[in-house]
């Protein structure tokens, strides 16, 4: 994990080297040239004040909050979170951190409503590892419409693309992991006794991002509907099980970190895919599934692909004892 975080920092770097673009009088921006990932901004903050903005959300969205206080914490930063951004006087005078969210898409777009008339009216502010999708207008509207003292960090390579493309000042957007990732999870992991049948998570969103109705999703326990300081129990939750069958990002990524056998299903736009070809791709025990009649099935315990239209939806008695043969697509 250290020898994968070092490098990935180092290709993080020289990727945000390389798309700077000298684009205008940037003054007001503090060191921008010098902020390459969200380790070297709170490198840059460390012993200062600033505000954290929490957005809300779910189990996985703590998961992000989770690993962005360790970062903070790590690098000394004097930080106070606030769910409300009225309640900040004098703005002007404040730096603002924004916890990474998903809420900037067709199907969920609170972050846009939440920022828009704050976020600008901030010395310096910081929208921190987050996707993007700027083929909604909404979105696309509230990139354009940003100011250079704030800087965009995605967490994947589709949105820092769709941003780079519109956004006023391409210095200002920047590239990293999801904060998740910069959590602890040691004191989590459990020994897998691979001499018992696995035990199998399957995690399948249940609201309007889904991609589409998977045969299983009759089976799924969507742990990540539940109050955003609830994380623990969503570490703990995943950390049951053996393997891991998810459309949800943070399910996948906390299963990754955890050790886990982990099949990624995609949901409704490019996020959940982006994160896993940036993020977990050949570094885990991960595959995804891709839209071309191929699907995992379950067989006797074990996880294959499957090249055929056939599907055979079981109960859930039997998935748990792994006895039948499931194809999720």
């Amino acid at each position: 994990m250290i020898l994968y975080m070092c490098w990935l920092e180092k290709n993080i770097n020289m990727f945000n080297k390389l798309y700077m673009i000298n684009f205008g009088n940037i003054t007001n921006i503090t060191n921008i040239t010098n902020i390459t990932n969200v380790e070297s901004l709170c490198k840059l903050y460390s012993g200062k004040k600033v505000y954290v903005y929490i957005l809300g959300g779910n189990r996985g969205d703590g998961v992000i909050y989770y690993g962005g206080r360790t970062l903070f914490n790590k690098y000394d930063i004097d930080y106070k979170e606030v769910d409300n951004l009225s309640v900040i006087n004098s703005p002007e005078n404040e730096v603002l951190f924004v916890y990474g969210s998903g809420g900037y898409c067709t199907f969920f777009n609170s972050g846009v409503d939440l920022l828009y008339g704050y976020i600008n009216k901030f010395k310096q502010a910081y929208i921190l590892p987050s996707s993007f999708d700027c083929t909604f207008q909404k979105v696309s509207n509230f990139i354009t419409g940003l100011t250079d003292n704030v800087v965009v960090f995605c967490r994947e390579l589709t949105s820092y693309n769709q941003v780079s493309m519109i956004i006023k000042n391409k210095q200002c957007v920047k590239l990293d992991n999801d904060l998740a990732f910069y959590g602890n999870y040691n004191k989590y992991i459990k020994y897998i006794d691979k001499s018992n049948p696995p035990i199998v998570l399957i995690a399948l969103r249940k609201d309007r991002e889904s991609l589409k109705e998977w045969n299983i999703k009759n089976l799924s326990n969507d742990i990540s509907d539940g109050p955003y300081d609830d994380y623990e129990y969503f570490i703990n939750e995943i950390n049951k099980y053996d393997k891991v069958i998810t459309d949800r990002a943070h399910v996948s990524i906390i299963a990754c970190l955890l050790g886990k056998e982990v099949y990624i299903l995609p949901d409704g736009y490019h996020k959940v895919k982006s994160i896993y070809e940036f993020s977990l791709k050949g570094r885990y025990n991960v595959s995804f599934y891709l839209d071309n009649n191929e699907g995992f099935i379950f067989y006797d315990g074990n996880i294959y692909t499957n090249k055929t239209d056939s599907t055979i939806v079981v109960n859930y008695n039997d998935i748990i004892n792994c006895s039948n043969l499931i194809n999720i697509c």
